[in-house]
């Protein structure tokens, strides 16, 4: 079975006291899998927001896209996985 996915995300790794969610319209949506992740995402379009696992259980990762302006990435981690026609990110550390 394929899944769709995306090529990259952009997160910013926050710790979990550092995050708010204002939601005055009540339309975040939380959900679980206790196989991976958990996750917060937008109900009526699916936009994550951000995403948590038990593997750094005080970090919260928190998706760029949310935000206006979005530094130069300092880091890249799963760089074995990246596809051939996409270039390391300059300056960035690769794992």
């Amino acid at each position: 079975m394929h899944h769709e996915q995306s090529a990259y995300s952009i997160n910013f790794v926050v710790p979990k006291t550092e995050v708010t969610v204002e939601d005055a319209g009540g339309k975040r949506k939380v959900y679980q899998d206790k196989n991976t992740v958990s996750g917060n995402t937008v109900e009526d379009c699916g936009s994550p927001l951000f995403t948590g696992t038990p593997i750094v259980p005080d970090l919260y990762f928190v998706k760029a896209s949310l935000f206006e302006d979005v530094p130069a990435p300092t880091q890249e981690l799963f760089c074995d996985r990246r596809f051939g026609w996409l270039e390391a990110a300059k300056g960035a550390e690769q794992q």
